[in-house]
């Protein structure tokens, strides 16, 4: 009877000794599945080499929807030059690109493109490395007459918050704005162009003085009247006669993505207008400081002005 006893209990704690196991396996198995689940796969693509004036555009593709990434721009120096968050460009938040535009005062050299994603409590960093090589701009010197000098001189309160709006304007990101991937066309159907990207520029006064800037976009002569088209699908988010620029027309086309259209004689849209690539959005003129009729096409990513000859080359993503 004994004996019986003794065995019975060594077959209960055997048992027991495999529950145990059991428990423990199936525990193991949940953890591993839990943290199988975490698991980020992310791809980035960034570029290898780009120039002054251009823009990259970092692509982020992840396995699961992923939480606001960014890229930070260091410069050769590693200082932190430039923060970028990427946008979605779809429903399921997987797939996000952050474009940037390349500043002509960027110094030529070896740059790190560091960039930032998250799922959950997963986070993924990466540094890259970025090229960027010395673009050559040409210098012109433009002589002032009576009455440009005086739109340059002017100092008046509407004038500054005309500024002021403008640069609140083009630092806006709007999140939800619509993603025109490209690729941009020309904003005239002919062209002949009177200045380029990025000149550094004299400007002569008639009293002698002078002073110096740079040009930030492509300058067409044309005659007053001619058709101005949309360079690409978008919102137009400004319409206005400016003392500067004089007749404005401004179009976002993806978040932190815009065209400018200034010394217009007429815009033919307003402000809310949803407008499609190649539609007549305003005509040409002589507006604001201007020596002779013309359009003056800028395009800002970021605020950055880059080469419109360059943003027409290529597809934005």
């Amino acid at each position: 009877m004994q004996k019986n006893t003794r065995m019975n209990k060594s077959k209960l704690y055997r048992r027991i000794k495999m529950q145990k196991k059991s428990i423990l396996v199936l525990v193991f198995l949940i953890v591993c599945l839990s943290i199988s689940c975490q698991t980020l796969n992310l791809d980035v693509c960034v570029p290898k080499e780009t120039a002054q004036g251009e823009f990259i555009t970092v692509y982020f593709t992840a396995n699961k929807p992923i939480e606001k990434p960014s890229v930070l721009m260091m410069s050769p120096d590693n200082k932190e030059v430039q923060k970028i968050d990427a946008f979605n460009i779809d429903d399921t938040k997987k797939n996000w690109v952050a474009v940037i535009g390349i500043a002509k005062w960027y110094r030529a050299g070896d740059w790190t493109v560091s960039t930032v994603a998250s799922h959950k409590e997963v986070l993924d960093k990466q540094s890259y490395s970025l090229k960027v090589s010395p673009t050559e701009f040409e210098e012109y010197t433009i002589y002032l007459d009576a009455r440009n000098a005086g739109i340059i001189r002017n100092t008046s309160a509407e004038k500054k918050e005309q500024t002021k709006r403008l640069n609140e304007l083009l630092t806006k990101i709007d999140a939800d704005a619509q993603r025109f991937s490209g690729k941009f066309i020309r904003p005239l159907v002919s062209e002949r162009i009177t200045s380029t990207f990025g000149e550094k520029r004299t400007s002569k006064y008639p009293d002698g003085k002078t002073s110096g800037w740079t040009h930030w976009g492509i300058d067409f002569g044309t005659p007053i009247g001619t058709k101005v088209r949309a360079v690409g699908d978008g919102k137009i988010v400004m319409a206005e006669n400016r003392i500067t620029t004089g007749g404005t027309l401004i179009i976002e086309h993806a978040p932190g993505v815009y065209s400018l259209y200034y010394h217009l004689s007429e815009t033919l849209a307003k402000v809310g207008d949803i407008v499609k690539s190649g539609d007549i959005v305003a005509l040409t003129g002589n507006s604001g400081i201007s020596t002779g009729p013309h359009l003056h096409w800028e395009m800002r990513i970021n605020t950055i002005p880059v080469s419109p000859n360059f943003i027409s080359s290529k597809k934005l993503f």
